[in-house]
């Protein structure tokens, strides 16, 4: 029951006008977050798939199950947004919430689908494998 009235609170507190002017003017801002956490969950899945010794569509899987971002960094963003410094500034302002709620769109979209289509082939290269063994 929380996590859902809370997408709703967050929903309340957008501002659409600029939520999208922040798509259109704050593009770099805005591709830097989504790329740089794409990234950086690829370099953990990938190091974890060197060290455990994973195939490569098992850390393609592990990478797309650990992509989406929701609650914790909404929680995390909005928690920074609403809080002041001693001066009296937003420790983070608008067009980084906004960046932040791009993300967690494109992120909830993004690992699902992936993790289909990685699993897919997990699956398939696993029942090869039982075949032929």
């Amino acid at each position: 029951m929380f996590v859902p009235m809370f997408f709703v609170v967050v929903g309340f507190l957008i501002n659409v006008r600029v939520f999208l002017e922040t798509l259109v003017t704050h593009v770099p801002l805005v591709i830097s977050i989504v790329l740089g956490l794409i990234l950086a969950k690829w370099v953990a899945a990938f190091v974890s798939q060197k060290m455990l010794h994973y195939s490569r569509d098992e850390g393609l899987v592990m990478w797309s199950l650990s992509l989406p971002q929701v609650a914790a960094t909404l929680a995390a963003a909005l928690t920074a947004y609403e809080a002041k410094s001693a001066d009296g500034s937003r420790l983070i302002e608008e067009p980084v919430l906004n960046s932040v709620i791009v993300l967690m769109v494109v992120t909830s979209l993004l690992g699902p689908v992936l993790t289909e289509l990685f699993g897919k082939r997990l699956a398939a290269a696993s029942t090869i494998g039982d075949t032929i063994a």
